[in-house]
Formats: structure tokens, C-alpha cells, sequence
């Protein structure tokens, strides 16, 4: 367990009630009261309404807080409300005990700041105060557990409404304010009672894997089918989790040898044993293990997790530079390539036969290839976001005159190769005519394109037309998507307005750069992070008038230089022929784009969000290089 929540469980095992307190301080009255402001700035309230108001009470007014509870008392007992031997050995006692603590905070809610919110919601306008009571609780559970923390134990009273009108007048509090509570804190002069627990299997229902222990492989189980949707189930919550980006460890569900075992394959693999040319591969492939394709994409999730994780992060890594083994760019690497060495060969593109295809083979075999396609994507789309040119750019920012000249020759090597991969295939589906149904190779269609946007501003021609070409080709990809999958369409909405908004930064390096003109990056992480929100304010439930984007945004324009470029003997930029591939490149659409990414007043958050155009396009043209040979490289 991460140590912050390891503390934060502590503190509340800590949380204790203390009837015998004293009035000895370890720590200033000035640290009780900062604790008080901060509980009160900081603990939410439903609607955001902050009607919870707090009353600290040291020293003699403290002592006045339970001497007019006292007083309180009088009229009930002289009217036999209250026995009077029942009030002098059990009221009085304790309400002598709480007079003896240190101190009081009182707490109260003010209608005032409820109304109006009940009066603009009538639909639950009743709710609101029952939800602000929950905050209240809320502020009343924090100052308990954080008073312990300062050396106090406490002990929490109810002697509203009794009270209520004598604590008004006496500390001038407004008379419609409600109190709800006390809070009585002071050193701890004896050990709190021991505590009963009821089982917590039967306060706490967690509905999911856990609840269900869908993760535990049950041995009595002998109904095959029921085993298998038990692990098909188990694990589909396990990836929806890590394309999140979650840091899913199976093991904390269940031991390794209980632990639900992958589903199984599905469709039929290829034998590669009947190939015209059997070689080393085949003879190793025979003696691998083969725990089906779905084991393998699932296994390959880790990683992506991670990456995922790695996007949000916008590249800032743990404090190691990329090319550091100790960075997270590294060990994503290693434990991709960790997780290749498990795919059998039978798996693996080079012997899949895919060029030479037709679709009818494709579609009777759909059960096989929709799973292989979608390993394929991921693998690909996992080294692209690592070596995303605006990730590495920012990420080594201040480290220019200081990186390494082979990891500038890895990074561009790779983001040539895998995006190509990426664009291949999606042309193979084109091509053939197969019809893709997975919204996740939309989302790794999208990354290549604002990989292949950014490198289409060149002053190379033949470059500038074969990356526009490519972005086409992944941006048609997306949109034939969204004709099923509404997010797809805004996913296409969303290229195309980065589209429109770059092409309207670009001037070409002939002409001079316009330095005061900015290329908002925020567009680019709506498209890079997987789990980016698609909805606005009108799919809000609170509407425009609660609900808004984040505030925290600075007129900052970001200091990133680009990668310097690979220094290398030769350049060829000759087209590359893809074998048994004819894929024709698509028809440009007219698009009607938004170039509103460039406001008159620069609307930027910061370093990771925003870039001066000229480092942008001078970034891209680092990463372009020979890539004749993709096609026989970087492949699964």
C-alpha cells in the first residue's frame, strides 16, 4: 500500500473517543487554529455551498461552554424532567469532565448559504440540508483525527439544541446559525475503551471483480463455461482499468496460484509448421508455449498501462532522463520487451500471411485476427506515445546540449517505424475492405496522426504530401469509427480542428518565424490521453454556470526547444514499397476546420500545454528520416 494512504489509514485508526482529557498542550493555541482554517477551506461541500461555520473555544471560554450547558440543565431538572440524583452522579459528572479539557470547537451550519441553492434546484431542493450536514460531519471527522495528530484526544458531544441559545448570546454567534455539534479535545489523561468491531463483510459491498472474487480461479468449478466467462470478465475490467491508465496489480487480488488464469485464445492461429520454408523459427515455435492470443494482448496491457500512466504525466519521468535505466521511459521499454519474448512465433506478423490475405479468409477467422489486430495496434501505439516528439521535447527541455546522440537516433528510429506499422495497417484495412469495430484502434490511429500532422510541415514536397497523406489515411480511419462510436466522431472533430488550428501557425522556414505565435498543446494531450474527457459543458450536470474548465491557467509560453537532429552518413528519402500491399491512399475530404486554437489573448496553462511554433515545426523535421526499411523492422 502507498505510503501516503498507509498514514492516512493510521490517522484514522489513531481517531479515538477520550472521555478523561486534561488541559496540558504540546503545541502552540496558534496550530489549533490553523488546523481549524484548514479543515474549513478544504473539506468539501455539496454544490460547493461552504455553509459550515466553526466557533474555537480555549481557555475560559471554553469553560463558559459547559458551564451554560450546566445551566441548561436547571430548568429540567427542577421541573423533574431530569431526576436530580440521575443529574448529580451522571449529568453533572460529565459535563464537569468536558469542562476540564483543554477546549471546544463548536459547530455549527448557516441557512443562509442553503437557501438559495434549494430555491435554484427545487427538484431536491429539500437535500441540501441533509447535504450540508454530511459536510459538516465531514469537518468534524477531520479535526477529531487531526487533533490526535497534535497530541489531543477528543471526545464529540451533542447538547444542541439545549444549548444553543446561550452559546449565541454568549459569543455574539448570528441566532440562525444551527449548531450540530461539540468537539471537546485536551491531553489524555487515561487510554480509550476497548472498541468492538462488527465484520466488516457485513457493512462494506464492493459490486466488481473483488466482490464477486472473480479474480480467484475456483478448483470446484468444473462447469468449463462458467469458469471461462468468470476469467473473461475478471479480466476485461483488468484492461478497461489500465487503458486508463491504472496501475492494476493482479497479485493484490489473489495468489499466483489462485489467480484467474487468461481466457482462452479465440479463433485459429496460422501454423506456421506448413510453410514453404521451415526454419529456425518454426522448430523454436514448436517448443514454445502457446497460451493463446488474448493471453498475449493482455499481458501487453501492463505496458500500455504504464505508457498510459507516462501520458498523463506529460513525460516527466521520475527524475532519471530517458535514456537512464532508472527513468520510467526505460523501464517501459524493458517490460515491453520483456512481454515480446512471451509471443510465440505463431503469433507474430512475420508469419501471419497478412499481405497476401483475402477479407473472406480475415472474416471466417474473425474470432483470431480482430484480437491479433488489436495486439498489433497496441504494441505499436505504446512506442509512438514513448517517443512522441512533444513528450521527449518537453521532457528534456533543459537537458538539449546534453542528450546522448544514439537515444536522438533510437527515438526518431522508432517513431518513423511504428507509426509506419500504424498507417500500414490501417491502409490494409482500406484496402481489403475489413470493417473495424474497436474504438481502441481508433484512439492509436489518432496518435499517429498528431505524429504525422506535426512532421507534414516541411519544406520537402514529396515529405509534406506523404505525411499529409498519412494523417488523411488515420484521420478517415477515425472518422469511419465514429459512425458507430459517437466519442470516435469527437475524436475526428478533434483532429481536425489540430488540423486547422497548426496549418493556421505554420510559415515556412523561408520566410521568418512569426516568435510570438503559439501552438496551444492542449489539443494535443485531449488526443494523447487515453481517458481526456469528451464531454462539455452542455453534457455537464451542473450546466454552464457550475461548471467550468480548469482556472489554473498562466500566460506562459513554453521554453522547449526541439531535438536536435540525428547526425547520419546518408539520407535517403526514398518511398517505401510495402510488400503485398497496393493500398490506395485516400480521397481528401473538405473539412470545415476550427482554428480557434490561436486566441487573440493567449488562453495558455503552462509549459506542458503550450509551445512557440517555430520549436514545434523545427521539432518535427528532427524526426524525419530514411524509412525504406520499416516494413522488415520493429514489427510483432
Amino acid at each position: 500500500m502507498a505510503p501516503n494512504t498507509q498514514t492516512l489509514i493510521e490517522a484514522a485508526k489513531s481517531r479515538r473517543t477520550y472521555y478523561n482529557l486534561g488541559r496540558n498542550s504540546k503545541v502552540p493555541d496558534s496550530e489549533i487554529v490553523e488546523l481549524v482554517n484548514q479543515a474549513i477551506l478544504h473539506i468539501p461541500s455539496s454544490f460547493n455551498t461552504q455553509s459550515t461555520r466553526l466557533v474555537v473555544a480555549l481557555n475560559g471560554d471554553h469553560e463558559k461552554v459547559w458551564d451554560i450547558a450546566v445551566e441548561a440543565f436547571q430548568p429540567l431538572v427542577a421541573s423533574g424532567a431530569v431526576p436530580q440524583e440521575v443529574f448529580d452522579k451522571q449529568t453533572k459528572p460529565k459535563l464537569d469532565a468536558f469542562k476540564a479539557a483543554y477546549g471546544t470547537i463548536l459547530f455549527y451550519e448557516d441557512p443562509a448559504h442553503i437557501k438559495p441553492y434549494a430555491e435554484k434546484f427545487p427538484a431536491f431542493g429539500d437535500k441540501f440540508p441533509e447535504w450540508a450536514e454530511h459536510s459538516n460531519a465531514m469537518h468534524q471527522w477531520f479535526l477529531w483525527a487531526g487533533l490526535e495528530t497534535l497530541g489531543f484526544g477528543a471526545n464529540l458531544q451533542h447538547y444542541n439544541p439545549l444549548i444553543d441559545a446561550s452559546l449565541a448570546k454568549t459569543f455574539n454567534v448570528p441566532s440562525e446559525w444551527n449548531l450540530k455539534a461539540q468537539l471537546v479535545f485536551g491531553s489524555i489523561e487515561s487510554p480509550a475503551g476497548e472498541k468492538q468491531f462488527k465484520p466488516v463483510e457485513e457493512r462494506v459491498k464492493v459490486f466488481g471483480a473483488q466482490c464477486a472474487n472473480l479474480a480467484y480461479e475456483p478448483t470446484a468449478t468444473h462447469n468449463h463455461v462458467v469458469r471461462e466467462e468468470r476469467r473473461r470478465c475478471f479480466w476485461s475490467i483488468c484492461l478497461l482499468r489500465r487503458f486508463h491508465g491504472e496501475d492494476v496489480h493482479v497479485l493484490d487480488f489473489a495468489s499466483p496460484e489462485n489467480l484467474a488464469k487468461y481466457p482462452k485464445g479465440t479463433g485459429i492461429a496460422p501454423d506456421i509448421t506448413k510453410t514453404a520454408n521451415p526454419g529456425v523459427e518454426v522448430r523454436i515455435a514448436k517448443g514454445m508455449k502457446d497460451e493463446g492470443i488474448v493471453a498475449y494482448y493482455l499481458q501487453l496491457s501492463e505496458t500500455f498501462s504504464r505508457t498510459a500512466g507516462y501520458v498523463k504525466r506529460r513525460g516527466k519521468s521520475n527524475g532519471f532522463l530517458p535514456w537512464s535505466p532508472e527513468s520510467e521511459y526505460s523501464k517501459i521499454i524493458a517490460l515491453q520487451m520483456d512481454s515480446e519474448t512471451r509471443v510465440p512465433y505463431i503469433h507474430r506478423f512475420k508469419f501471419s500471411g497478412i499481405p497476401d490475405r483475402s477479407v473472406d479468409d480475415l472474416q471466417s477467422n474473425r474470432d483470431y485476427w480482430g484480437p491479433w489486430f488489436f495486439n498489433q495496434f497496441m504494441y505499436h501505439t505504446i512506442l509512438c506515445l514513448l517517443n512522441h516528439p512533444l513528450l521527449l521535447s518537453l521532457s528534456l527541455r533543459n537537458h538539449r546540449s546534453t542528450i546522448p546522440e544514439i537515444f536522438i537516433q533510437h527515438s526518431s528510429d522508432m517513431i518513423s517505424t511504428h507509426t509506419s506499422w500504424i498507417v500500414y495497417f490501417v491502409r490494409y484495412f482500406e484496402e481489403k475492405g475489413f470493417r473495424i469495430s474497436d474504438p481502441f484502434l481508433g484512439y492509436c490511429a489518432a496518435v499517429v496522426a498528431t505524429i504525422e500532422l506535426q512532421l507534414s510541415f516541411t519544406e520537402d514536397e514529396g515529405i509534406r504530401k506523404d505525411k499529409q497523406e498519412r494523417f488523411e489515411s488515420c484521420l478517415n480511419f477515425v472518422q469511419d469509427l465514429g459512425k458507430e462510436w459517437p466519442h470516435m466522431a469527437k475524436m475526428a472533430e478533434k483532429l481536425q480542428a489540430l488540423n486547422g488550428a497548426v496549418s493556421a501557425s505554420y510559415v515556412p522556414y523561408t520566410r521568418t518565424q512569426d516568435k510570438s505565435l503559439v501552438i496551444d498543446l492542449s489539443r494535443f494531450w485531449e488526443i494523447l490521453d487515453y481517458s481526456s474527457g469528451f464531454s462539455d459543458e452542455r453534457s455537464s450536470l451542473f450546466g454552464s454556470t457550475l461548471f467550468s474548465e480548469s482556472g489554473n491557467k498562466a500566460h506562459e509560453v513554453s521554453s522547449t526547444t526541439p531535438l536536435p537532429e540525428p547526425t547520419r552518413i546518408r539520407v535517403s528519402r526514398r518511398t517505401s514499397h510495402i510488400p503485398g500491399s497496393s493500398a490506395a491512399v485516400p480521397q481528401e475530404i473538405d473539412h470545415t476546420v476550427d482554428t480557434g486554437m490561436l486566441p487573440t489573448q493567449m488562453d495558455i496553462y503552462g509549459d506542458q500545454y503550450s509551445m512557440l511554433a517555430e520549436n514545434f515545426f523545427a521539432q518535427g523535421q528532427d524526426f524525419l528520416r530514411n524509412t525504406e526499411d520499416w516494413f522488415t523492422t520493429g514489427n510483432l
